[in-house]
């Protein structure tokens, strides 16, 4: 089975200004989330910069991710790629370039209509609203903000693989890339199934074509916040849903998704809102911690309650089909031979 399906476009979402819904403002929902990842497979997340003596067409030796005292840790930015990749695909959002192009093939596939790059502050899609925007000049931070994730260090191992080479899309397939055999109409967005744990594809060779890097094993574990200031009920919903799924879903992160790496569980392990009117006013006031015990079941209540305005059951049901936890014993996942 190909190592990668898609989540269909739903009806795109409806545009809205942010306008008035700055961190100086006090218009909607603001808190803060205290999340753990876990290592449900291997998991590489790269540093900055390669640690290969050359370049180009010869082998690089990939170290995980660490810091200046040399911790490991996961940056907020590829959580952040992650959480909104998922908010996107359910939500109905924009997608960054208007069309999908692959450039060694030259072919292009063409986004419906209602799904181009957001192109103002006060026209934006929910992801960009929550996570973002950019274009050219105009810029919008966004409502949510991420920390760096720190390993529990007792918990952090790794094993050093040479990995099979990645392969690059190949969009000449139309049957996985096209919404007919025949179109050039995207059919959606592009998420990779889970392995088993320790089903890491390795490579006795070491060229330019692939890379060597240390992973971490299953059971590592990785501690973040999330902020989040001035959401509506219905985007915080969405925000709860990317980041803690449901039961018997994982999240892929990291490099070498394709071939084993990468399935994590992320976890909401406490809950903080804020009443920013009550914080500004009063000493000490303001903050209001959600029991940790009952967060298994407020969670999905909240999700429940507030994420019809946002949520979409189509995409949310395919990606159920693809994040689905653990992975089948009896699939063999591996990339079509042309």
């Amino acid at each position: 089975m190909n190592p990668y399906d898609f989540v269909p476009l739903p009806p795109p979402a409806r545009r809205e200004s942010v306008r008035g819904r700055g961190h100086d403002q006090f218009t909607g929902l603001s808190g803060r989330l205290a999340c753990q990842i876990t290592a449900e497979t291997h998991i590489f997340v790269p540093a900055y910069r390669s640690e290969s003596s050359a370049r180009g067409k010869l082998h690089e030796q990939l170290r995980f991710c660490r810091d200046r005292g040399n911790h490991h840790f996961i940056p907020g930015t590829s959580i952040k790629g992650v959480l909104r990749s998922v908010a996107e695909a359910v939500s109905g959002s924009c997608f960054i370039y208007d069309n999908l192009s692959y450039e060694r093939n030259t072919i292009r596939y063409n986004l419906p209509s209602g799904y181009n790059h957001c192109t103002d502050v006060h026209h934006l899609c929910p992801a960009c609203r929550m996570f973002g925007f950019l274009n050219r000049r105009e810029v919008f931070s966004g409502l949510v903000a991420i920390s760096d994730a720190k390993a529990i260090e007792e918990t952090f191992q790794t094993d050093t693989f040479t990995l099979a080479v990645l392969s690059t899309p190949k969009p000449h397939h139309r049957a996985f890339y096209a919404s007919t055999p025949t179109g050039r109409d995207a059919r959606g967005r592009k998420f990779y199934y889970h392995h088993l744990p320790g089903n890491v594809k390795p490579r006795s060779i070491k060229d330019g074509q692939n890379k060597t890097v240390e992973a971490a094993r299953p059971g590592a574990s990785f501690i973040f916040d999330i902020e989040y200031a001035n959401l509506t009920n219905a985007e915080l919903a969405l925000l709860l849903y990317a980041v803690a799924l449901e039961p018997e879903m994982r999240h892929k992160l990291g490099m070498g998704k394709p071939i084993g790496l990468g399935s994590v569980h992320i976890e909401i392990t406490g809950w903080q809102r804020l009443d920013r009117n009550a914080r500004y006013t009063t000493l000490g006031a303001g903050w209001e911690t959600v029991a940790p015990n009952t967060l298994p079941t407020t969670i999905p209540a909240y999700i429940h309650s507030h994420g019809g305005a946002l949520l979409q059951p189509a995409p949310m049901a395919e990606l159920r089909r693809i994040w689905h936890w653990p992975a089948d014993p009896t699939v063999n996942i591996q990339y079509p031979d042309r």
